[in-house]
This record gives C-alpha cells, structure tokens and sequence, in this order.
C-alpha cells in the first residue's frame, strides 16, 4: 500500500472539523456550522455524502474522481489504489474492474 501510495499519488490529510476558510479550484469553503463540526469543503469532496473517514481521489485537474467511505482491509486498499492509480477507472466501471481481478485473486495488484 505504502508503495503504491507513494507512486501514484500525492497524499494530503485534512481535518474535516477544521475552522480555516480554504480555497479549493478557485472557490472558497469554510465551516460555518452549516453541516455542524463539519467542514463545507469535505463535505463538497464527498458530494454531499460525507461518511467519516473518506478518502477523496483527485484527478490531475482537481476535480473528484471519487470518494471511498469507511476503514478498508489492506487487501481492498491495494485494489482501491490499483484502480484509480493505474486510471483503471477510465477503462472500466469498479464492478468491472473486480470481476477483472477476481480471475486472479492470488496476485494483488502491484
């Protein structure tokens, strides 16, 4: 995972509670208790679906690919940044992609 991470993408942690107005794609977010502690930004991220933790994917333009709720197992991870690190996601839909790689379960993804 810690691979994988480090070779497909820049990670970036962000407090959801935090009280700072950002910028984000030219547009600014702050916590204004709209969505009680939690911060518009992260709630934007997750397209309105905010499950706490999240982990958002980013495209090289800025713009949400996805986001992917919950604690996940070591295996998911390594097929959750196999897809969209590899861009997986531009050649086929998730469901697609599993079906893919459960015909060789026994090899993780690189």
């Amino acid at each position: 995972v810690v691979r994988q991470i480090s070779t497909y993408f820049t990670p970036v942690y962000f407090d959801a509670e935090s009280k700072d107005t950002l910028i984000f794609n030219n547009a600014p977010f702050n916590n204004a208790g709209t969505y009680g502690p939690i911060h518009s930004l992260a709630v934007h991220l997750c397209n309105n679906r905010l499950i706490l933790p999240s982990m958002v994917f980013l495209n090289s333009k800025g713009e949400v690919i996805s986001s992917v709720p919950q604690f996940r197992t070591l295996s998911d991870m390594h097929w959750i940044l196999d897809y969209f690190g590899r861009d997986k996601y531009l050649e086929m839909g998730w469901d697609d992609y599993i079906k893919e790689g459960s015909k060789t379960l026994e090899k993780k993804p690189e």
